[in-house]
């Protein structure tokens, strides 16, 4: 038998599924608690927190308008989880600055792949 010892009552759970009007995949968000009833184990949803299509979770807007929604909706919770839950949901969808960081590293690290094919040195 397995003990956890750290076992958190609420999480995020993440629902992929394909988008017909971005046509591409869309990430759902919600925020899901763990309870017993009559000795089993059982889910349910507290709160949706937004949706996001994949191609966009690099776009600031996008990702500046799906934070200020979250932070809305998880203002409701206690200090204490909303903070665990948004540390959670940082690192499935960084806040704009770090993903202008990211996106950048990408071009920087393609920009070194082609001068190094192309022989150029910097």
């Amino acid at each position: 038998m397995r003990v956890f010892r750290h076992h958190y009552k609420m999480y995020i759970k993440t629902n992929r599924r394909f988008g017909k009007r971005y046509r591409c995949r869309i990430t759902q968000f919600s925020v899901i608690e763990s309870y017993r009833e009559n000795g089993k184990v059982r889910q349910r949803t507290l709160c949706f927190l937004d949706w996001m299509p994949e191609r966009f979770m690099r776009a600031v807007a996008w990702v500046d308008a799906f934070w200020e929604v979250c932070e809305r909706k998880l203002s409701q919770f206690s200090e204490e989880e909303r903070k665990r839950l948004v540390a959670r949901l940082e690192t499935l969808v960084p806040r704009s600055d770090e993903a202008m960081r990211i996106e950048q590293e990408g071009r920087d690290r393609e920009m070194r792949i082609l001068e190094s094919k192309l022989g150029i040195r910097s």
